[in-house]
């Protein structure tokens, strides 16, 4: 059943942008309570015609692909093989481990008038060709999906003071990303950094982190496509650990405009430098992966709630030493341990820490006492400690009722203003006090900001209801079936891609009182009650909030 559905979307619109919905038919069949009415899939890339050309002159697209033919061309695959429609799907025949390469490439003359099919470009038997097609187009979708990493934005330092200082001078393991204009072919440009990987790192996972791209884009890596992404506004982490060999590594960026263009246009950006904040890092493949820290209430003290994630990507089941210290904030040392976690081969596994910080309450985070704890997370291995990561806490929680946020319990008196970053922590800094001692406690950004935007919150007492990068302005009040673009079903996964995105980097800020789905002219409809139930399935304190939903259901204030 779930393979007809898939060789029918492929049939009639190629592969492109159906990773979301086959992942909801894989759930729907798991799931008998499922809606049986999933809308039809149809979307339409709109990238440059020369991107096709572009791709194939860089040699990207090995022997034996499977290529996309019009009717009349079905024994014609010299032809179909220089035609600007080719799609290029990369197999893998000894693994099936294909990587499709987010391109259907066609002018609007040929979409309109033609149906695509596709072939496997070998003499097998029509059912095998059926079923390999099948199989390669879902392990695509896993593939790339698995290569966003959806997690708290940190990086390690090697040891504690430089952890405090966020100094990553002295580290072998962090290299600045600044890629190089290669090439450009149309509106499409080609920028990249060669990577010499050294044998030492052959243990470690390589992660990539990408911010202020400017543009949507494709990431390729050694000419494999890791992931294509349309949100240029909010900072993205890939594990480029599969894609990568010893020796020289080549990391390509293929800029472009995004397939989804109209979700940004009600945000602002004063972001210019390009790359600025991108990097590399590589951590051990036993390494803390991920956390989620609070500080609670518990009757008259405040007690730690500290959930470690730990990952073993080795094969085999391995012990990650994993060790934690909590500084008052006077910095007096509270707590420290190392704990022992076995997890298993290629898994990850949840360290979870209980601990009192006494009868403190005087500690308690506000707009008006900012004042913060100092904990940091590392690793031991022979001993010694390693992979630091360092970040600040405040007590006490941001919670919602009858309509109104609290903070500690207490109403907030919101007094909002719009806020989008400048390029500089510096700038950024000024502004935001600027703003505080205007009476201004609360910030409202457009989209997901640096990093940095939120530890000066964090330290300033500003509060931040975050938003996602969806900020459509057209059509806002259509709620006809794709009229909206919150409405339109073909880009329910774009916008869940989006909240998931905002919500995963930040939510260990202090500062974030709230999450917010889009813009106040984002409209309302399929897509915001999905990414409504979404958000509402992992934030269990905090308010989340839909600026148009119009008297309706999916928004908490």
């Amino acid at each position: 059943m779930i393979l007809h559905q898939v060789e029918q979307i492929v049939a009639a619109i190629g592969p492109t942008g159906v990773a979301f919905q086959t992942h909801q038919m894989v759930a729907a069949f798991h799931n008998t309570k499922a809606n049986n009415a999933q809308p039809s899939i149809a979307k339409v890339s709109r990238h440059d015609l020369l991107y096709c050309a572009l791709i194939s002159n860089r040699g990207i697209r090995p022997p034996n692909s499977v290529m996309q033919l019009a009717p009349h061309q079905l024994s014609e695959r010299k032809s179909a093989e220089a035609s600007d429609s080719t799609n290029l799907v990369l197999v893998d025949n000894c693994r099936l481990n294909c990587i499709i390469l987010q391109i259907y490439k066609t002018n609007p003359n040929f979409r309109k008038s033609q149906k695509h099919f596709y072939i496997f470009a070998s003499k097998r038997e029509k059912n095998m060709k059926r079923l390999l097609l099948t199989l390669s187009l879902v392990m695509a979708i896993a593939t790339l999906s698995a290569q966003r990493v959806y997690r708290t934005e940190f990086s390690v330092y090697d040891t504690r003071e430089d952890a405090l200082k966020r100094d990553h001078s002295k580290s072998e393991r962090h290299i600045r990303f600044a890629p190089k204009s290669i090439e450009a072919v149309g509106k499409v440009e080609v920028v990249g950094q060669k990577l010499d990987m050294p044998t030492a790192w052959s243990d470690y996972n390589v992660y990539l982190h990408l911010q202020n791209t400017i543009k949507a884009y494709d990431l390729v890596v050694n000419e494999q496509l890791v992931a294509s992404v349309e949100d240029a506004y909010t900072p993205a982490d890939f594990l480029l650990s599969p894609y990568l060999r010893q020796g020289e590594n080549e990391i390509l960026l293929l800029l472009r405009r995004s397939e989804v263009l109209d979700l940004n246009d009600g945000a602002q950006s004063n972001l210019v430098e390009q790359f600025r904040g991108s990097y590399l890092f590589a951590q051990y493949r036993k390494h803390i992966y991920d956390y989620d820290a609070r500080i609670v209430e518990e009757g008259k003290t405040l007690k730690l709630e500290l959930d470690i994630i730990a990952r073993n990507d080795f094969n085999f089941e391995e012990t990650v030493q994993v060790g934690y210290d909590i500084y008052s904030p006077t910095g007096q040392l509270i707590d420290y341990a190392v704990r022992d976690l076995v997890v298993a081969g290629r898994s990850v596994d949840t360290l979870r820490v209980r601990t009192s910080l006494g009868e403190e309450r005087r500690y308690l985070w506000s707009n008006a006492k900012p004042q913060l704890y100092r904990l940091s997370l590392y690793t031991k291995r022979d001993g010694k400690p390693r992979e630091y990561h360092t970040f600040r806490l405040g007590a006490g929680l941001a919670t919602y009722a009858n309509g109104k946020i609290l903070r500690n319990g207490k109403e907030v008196e919101v007094r909002s203003e719009r806020y989008n970053a400048r390029t500089t922590y510096a700038t950024a800094l000024a502004e935001i006090k600027a703003l505080k001692a205007k009476g201004i406690n609360t910030l409202c950004p457009d989209a997901p900001q640096p990093m940095w935007v939120y530890d000066i919150c964090d330290a300033l007492g500003l509060y931040v209801i975050e938003q996602a990068n969806i900020n459509p302005v057209a059509e806002s009040n259509n709620r006809k079936v794709g009229g909206t673009p919150s409405n339109d079903p073909t880009l329910v996964g774009e916008y869940l891609a989006r909240v998931k995105a905002m919500y995963y980097r930040t939510r260990n800020h202090t500062c974030i009182v709230a999450y917010s789905l889009g813009g106040d002219k984002a409209g309302n409809g399929y897509n915001m009650y999905k990414a409504y139930n979404w958000l509402k399935s992992v934030e269990k304190r905090r308010a989340v909030i839909c600026n148009s939903a119009d008297g309706e259901w999916n928004t908490d204030l």
